[in-house]
């Protein structure tokens, strides 16, 4: 049976189509950790209006809406406690939605460049903070403009914790802990 032309043509497309359909769905995607967590090499550039998007698609998972700066120390810190997520809670299912709000995103691309990490790397595209607070408010935060700032989110899309500061590993796996039960 000889395959016609035109049906290879028509498999070629559908082909295409398909690996285009699931690469567009991937980047437009907060990152997920799970046992094969992808090292990101890139930033992503994000617009203050696309951030309760990201935080409803994550529905079903607990979720991590981090914002900080690379200039500061205690927020840098805490990159390695979401490192830490990515091998130790590889199976279960965790997004992490993490805000650089530097001016520029030199820095961001430093740490990248010299780090390994686990979860997708956002950029904020300027905003004053005002708007950045207002914008965490309507989740159910209560952010003040402070770094870094962390509102943790259940499965169902409800913020329960919330703080500002750097806080170790244990703090972070006590209240994720008792969000994956429920």
């Amino acid at each position: 049976m000889e395959v016609d032309v035109l049906d290879k043509r028509r498999f070629l497309l559908i082909t295409l189509l398909i690996i285009l359909f699931l690469s567009t769905a991937a980047a437009a995607t907060p990152s997920r950790i799970h046992a094969a967590s992808r090292i990101w090499d890139q930033t992503e550039t994000i617009y203050l209006d696309e951030i309760p998007s990201l935080v409803r698609r994550a529905r079903g998972s607990v979720v991590f809406l981090r914002i900080y700066a690379m200039y500061c120390p205690y927020c840098t810190q805490e990159i390695s406690i979401l490192n830490r997520y990515a091998n130790e809670f590889s199976t279960h299912d965790i997004t992490v939605i993490n805000i650089c709000r530097d001016k520029t995103r030199d820095d961001l691309n430093n740490l990248l460049n010299n780090h390994q990490i686990y979860f997708k790397p956002y950029w904020l595209q300027y905003c004053e903070k005002q708007r950045l607070i207002s914008m965490v408010q309507q989740l159910g935060g209560d952010y003040t403009g402070s770094i870094p700032y962390t509102l943790l989110f259940d499965r169902s899309g409800k913020p329960r914790y919330e703080w500002t500061g750097a806080y170790g590993f244990e703090t972070y796996h006590k209240r994720v802990l008792e969000l994956l039960k429920h």
